[in-house]
């Protein structure tokens, strides 16, 4: 399909545009009028964010038309901050975009029948960079794992079409020894952030897996992710969330050095050691596992103290730092 005509694009653009401000008025509207909304069902402000990024996409906008129309969805972002847009308004948007698509067909005929399926490059403007490949070659399989770090307005749709595009290239590589020369198991993971990939800790916001050649494609996205990507920061107990991810970081670090001093300083006898017996390894773990509950307890005391702050408000910031997938050391 050929890109549209700066006419057809603009008439997307701000259409979508004007859909996503009538939301705004409509919002704030239905939230002070009960008679409006009448059923309290709510829906994040990101749900509708990505439905207009993604129609906007689909469109085959240019890359600077595309980032006129993401500068005004951010400012409207920040005006309806964490507030969340009742059920009605998603609802009257999905209406409001049929009708645009379908206003549209006068122009370019074929359009408003037009769906893109998730995963297909046509809603996705995402670049990513390849940060580590490897290829496993032997009898029992051969195998391509991927992962890469996506850049620009992360989506569920932009991330499935990524996964989508490596999933391609790592099928179409050959040069295997078995398995007719190509893969039968592929892994593609997905990170927001290059830190979050060298943390090692499998912290992905989306993932593809093949386990052999024919068998399904599982794609997972972790929407729950995508929308801590842009909320909007809060400052807690004082501390802005910089300074809550300094402190997650700081105990992530303490906790971790003195697991490691409390499994040095009891050791577990190895199974394959002449000196393996079941009993004293019983009690070894035991110790051990005494050792480290000491240890990693006074590790978040002396944490909380060099940074002011009580327990139980490092227990939260714990807590926050794993649900927002705040990358670990």
């Amino acid at each position: 399909m050929d890109p549209l005509s700066e006419r057809e694009t603009a008439f997307l653009v701000f259409g979508g545009i004007g859909v996503l401000l009538a939301a705004a008025v409509g919002y704030f509207v239905g939230w002070s009028n009960p008679r409006v909304v009448e059923k309290r069902v709510e829906v994040p402000v990101e749900r509708v964010v990505e439905k207009h990024v993604s129609v906007l996409a689909e469109a085959h906008s240019t890359r600077e038309q595309l980032a006129e129309a993401q500068a005004e969805i951010d400012r409207l972002r920040k005006q309806l901050g964490e507030r969340v847009v009742p059920q009605k308004i998603i609802e009257a948007q999905g209406r409001q975009i049929a009708r645009l698509k379908k206003e549209l067909a006068h122009v370019r005929p074929g359009l408003a029948a037009r769906t893109v399926a998730p995963g297909t490059s046509g809603t996705s403007r995402l670049a990513y960079d390849i940060v580590d490949r490897k290829r496993y070659d032997a009898p029992i399989k051969t195998q391509v794992e991927v992962h890469a770090v996506v850049k620009g307005a992360i989506t569920e749709a932009g991330l499935r079409a990524v996964l989508q595009d490596l999933y391609a290239q790592a099928g179409n590589e050959t040069g295997f020894k078995h398995h007719g020369g190509k893969a039968s198991h592929v892994f593609v993971y997905l990170y927001s952030s290059k830190a979050h990939f060298d943390s090692g800790w499998g912290q992905w916001i989306a993932m593809l897996s093949r386990l052999g050649a024919g068998s399904k494609v599982d794609a997972k996205v972790r929407n729950d992710l995508v929308s801590q990507l842009y909320a909007k920061p809060k400052t807690v107990f004082g501390l802005s969330e910089a300074k809550r991810r300094e402190i997650f970081r700081a105990l992530w670090i303490a906790e971790g050095l003195a697991m490691k001093r409390a499994e040095r300083a009891h050791p577990i006898t190895s199974a394959l050691s002449p000196d393996y017996r079941r009993a004293n390894v019983s009690e070894q773990v035991m110790k051990q596992a005494e050792a480290v509950n000491s240890a990693t307890a006074k590790a978040r005391e002396e944490v909380a103290n060099r940074f002011g702050i009580t327990l139980d408000q490092l227990r939260k910031i714990t807590v926050e730092g794993v649900t927002k997938n705040w990358p670990t050391p």
